[in-house]
């Protein structure tokens, strides 16, 4: 036969107290006396008081006075969530640093940034265990999201900081997308190329818009018209995740006047437009998965066609196992950091500002490129 939950009230009746003196004791208030606190503090250990159990009872008791309680618990949404990924890693060290000092836990969550269905069905939401929110944003999120999910936040909260992109009213932290892509086009400019292939994602048009304008920036300072040099291929996320096979990666979709084409491979895009000389790459994954797919073509790296990676998380090696890769190197773990210490600051004060973040970033040249003769 399961036991009976002890309560604060048996505590009460056998140290015969009122039962919010023990409430007050066991919250270590100064307004019991540091006897009672210590005399509570042992009957709850020799009764086999769990505050947890009492938990949920005490944030619905609490909300209907507008009383916010600390679960000192911060959830970070990643719908993406691979703990291996550099990226992922690198962000995740940085929020775990600031809220291991600020002894905070982390509950990851396996959920669509885009579906406010998932923060509703969730029960660690629904219960009101989680005090802030992380939300990792690569892709749109509908305006509704937010809304819900600060509705689901203890009572007064605006905790929900973004990542890496951004979220009308919420705070964010991101990397200047703009600058990275700019840095990166100019470098295949002034080594001489003339036409560029961009890899475009699905679903990251917030992020895709940044980039452009960068992009954009350079070729005219160049005196080029993108719209005639640059080459624009529509991937899906199974090229931008490391963990698939480059041998098994899907069609691409060419896009002409902002119009998409019938699909075709890499291999064939290039055979077919051979003024291409460079390719600008999503991530260092898509990077990777291009290169492999080409070399197994016959394309030689960087003397047929020179490649760009962005993030600076994952290597493509060299027989001397140096990593060849020119990327733009984002400071991913500056991103974990800044965000976590923006969300204890919204935590701890309902007054804290909303802030937008926009963290440098730095083109890292390696052996992936060269200047054309």
């Amino acid at each position: 036969m399961r036991s009976r939950t002890v309560t604060q009230r048996d505590i009460a009746k056998l140290l015969g107290i009122h039962q919010t003196a023990v409430s007050f004791a066991l919250r270590g208030e100064q307004c019991v006396s540091e006897e009672t606190r210590q005399r509570v503090q042992q009957a709850a250990k020799d009764l086999g008081y769990n505050s947890e159990t009492h938990h949920a009872a005490r944030l619905m008791q609490n909300s209907r006075y507008g009383i916010k309680v600390a679960n000192r618990t911060i959830a970070i949404i990643n719908q993406l969530l691979d703990t291996d990924d550099p990226y992922n890693l690198d962000v995740m060290l940085g929020i775990a640093e600031v809220m291991k000092q600020a002894g905070y836990d982390i509950l990851l969550c396996n959920i669509d940034p885009r579906n406010a269905e998932e923060f509703q069905n969730s029960p660690n939401f629904m219960r009101g265990y989680i005090d802030g929110v992380l939300l990792h944003t690569p892709v749109e999120v509908p305006m509704v999201v937010p809304s819900v999910l600060l509705s689901l936040l203890p009572s007064g909260s605006r905790s929900v900081v973004c990542y890496p992109g951004e979220i009308a009213s919420l705070s964010a932290v991101s990397v200047n997308e703009a600058q990275g892509a700019y840095q990166a086009t100019r470098h295949l400019l002034e080594m001489g190329h003339r036409q560029i292939l961009q890899f475009k994602p699905l679903g990251c048009e917030h992020l895709w818009r940044k980039r452009l304008g960068g992009i954009q920036q350079a070729f005219y300072e160049f005196g080029l018209d993108p719209a005639a040099a640059l080459h624009l291929l529509e991937l899906s996320w199974g090229w931008i995740d490391p963990r698939n096979d480059f041998s098994q990666l899907p069609p691409l979709t060419p896009i002409y006047d902002e119009q998409p084409q019938p699909t075709t491979t890499l291999p064939d895009y290039l055979q077919a437009h051979q003024e291409v000389t460079a390719l600008l790459a999503w991530n260092d994954p898509s990077a990777i998965h291009a290169w492999l797919s080409l070399q197994e073509a016959g394309y030689h790296i960087p003397e047929k066609i020179s490649i760009v990676g962005f993030d600076d998380t994952h290597a493509m090696y060299d027989a001397r196992q140096k990593n060849v890769l020119t990327s733009v190197h984002q400071p991913l773990f500056q991103v974990g950091e800044q965000a976590a210490q923006r969300l204890l600051a919204q935590i701890t004060d309902e007054n804290a500002p909303i802030q937008c973040t926009n963290l440098p970033c730095e083109l890292s040249v390696r052996q992936s490129t060269r200047r054309l003769s």
